[in-house]
């Protein structure tokens, strides 16, 4: 479960950063009681809102998040290399 506190401390880091740098605003939330975590991340200029809702023990849909959140940190900092 250690691995998995280490990954979701990740995904809230990688959110606040793309917020506060990038021009897209990722909203989360935690539900203790069922222990879920809900991430919601805009495309389109916030036309589309893609939305995970995932139990911290899963593992593996952590992980899928988080390369989301990966990928779009990348893709960003190859737009401003670019000078887009």
């Amino acid at each position: 479960m250690d691995k998995n506190y280490e990954i979701i401390q990740d995904i809230l880091t990688r959110a606040i950063q793309i917020t506060v740098s990038q021009k897209q605003d990722i909203s989360w939330e935690f539900y203790p009681l069922t222990k879920t975590l809900r991430i919601s991340i805009p495309f389109n200029g916030g036309s589309l809102i893609k939305t995970y809702g995932v139990k911290v023990e899963d593992t593996e849909c952590l992980k899928i998040i988080q390369k989301e959140l990966m990928s779009i940190q990348a893709n960003n900092l190859e737009d401003d290399f670019l000078g887009d």
